[in-house]
């Protein structure tokens, strides 16, 4: 009996951290993504503002 639960709360506390690894490799992904795309915005719109300006 206690075996058996120490080791559902093993899996539990395993399923979480697996979870939240997914879960902030996501967000993080997410982050990476929308700041690349932030970046690229602001680039061109600094070339467009610098061709205008010649």
């Amino acid at each position: 009996m206690e075996f058996k639960s120490f080791s559902s709360i093993f899996s539990y506390i395993f399923i979480f951290f697996v979870t939240t690894v997914k879960f902030k490799w996501l967000h993080f992904k997410f982050i990476y993504y929308h700041s690349l795309i932030i970046i690229k915005s602001f680039f061109l719109i600094i070339c467009y503002k610098s061709y205008k300006i010649i």
